[in-house]
């Protein structure tokens, strides 16, 4: 990952001069949630839709209301 202040302050010199704080923070928290995405998903560190569905079927199998009484 590149040096986070870096990537912090070159996101900084792209914003709106009208943006607000609230804002700023969330743009700087989103690119990190991306870069922390794609890292994963770089070293295999995901889930495919399959595995899940498999996942959650068996979380909540218990829950099926078409089970019958």
């Amino acid at each position: 990952m590149l040096n986070a202040k870096k990537e912090i302050l070159k996101l900084a010199q792209n914003l709106p001069d009208n943006i607000n704080f609230d804002d700023a923070v969330y743009d700087i928290y989103l690119k990190s949630s991306l870069i922390q995405s794609e890292d994963d998903f770089k070293n295999g560190r995901y889930t495919t839709l399959e595995e899940s569905r498999e996942r959650m079927r068996k979380e909540y199998e218990d829950y099926n209301v078409y089970k019958g009484s």
